[in-house]
């Protein structure tokens, strides 16, 4: 067993990765001429970067339920199906665009499925947080600085 978690170092890379290529797809979109290969490569990065994170999430796996209890079970196994499906998503994107490279007709599908898999992986992630920075798992936050601060809202 995993006494410290991988996952969490690796998960920021492909998110990056994928959602700025998103951003770039839609430029490319206007411009596609720099920005498709730039998109596709961004794409490329974020699946290769995503496949040690989905496997480090799954030997993670025990290290959560253990560490932040039974109740995340749920949560960690909707997380990882998400996970496995925003792969799918964007590698089947790169796939339609090596086949497809220059059709203008598939610019529109590979934008669509371009912004659900920047659906898929924020939901993602916001399942992520959840397990990490569920409401049991927060320690009181007390700062004293000795400075007061008061609000009157009229």
């Amino acid at each position: 067993m995993i006494t410290f978690p991988i996952h969490p170092l690796l998960v920021h890379f492909p998110i990056a990765l994928f959602l700025f290529g998103v951003f770039i797809q839609i430029i490319a979109f206007w411009k596609p001429t720099f920005y498709e290969k730039m998109a596709t490569y961004l794409f490329l990065g974020g699946i290769v970067g995503g496949i040690p994170t989905y496997l480090t999430g799954k030997l993670d796996e025990d290290y959560a339920e253990d560490y932040f209890g039974e109740d995340v079970k749920d949560i960690i196994e909707i997380h990882e199906i998400l996970g496995i499906t925003t792969l799918i998503v964007f590698s089947s994107i790169v796939i339609i665009k090596l086949i497809f490279r220059d059709k203008k007709s598939m610019r529109i599908l590979v934008i669509l499925l371009s912004l659900i898999g920047a659906g898929l992986i924020s939901f993602t992630g916001h399942l992520g947080g959840q397990i990490v920075y569920n409401d049991q798992q927060l320690p009181e936050l007390q700062i004293d600085d000795g400075f007061e601060f008061e609000y009157e809202n009229d």
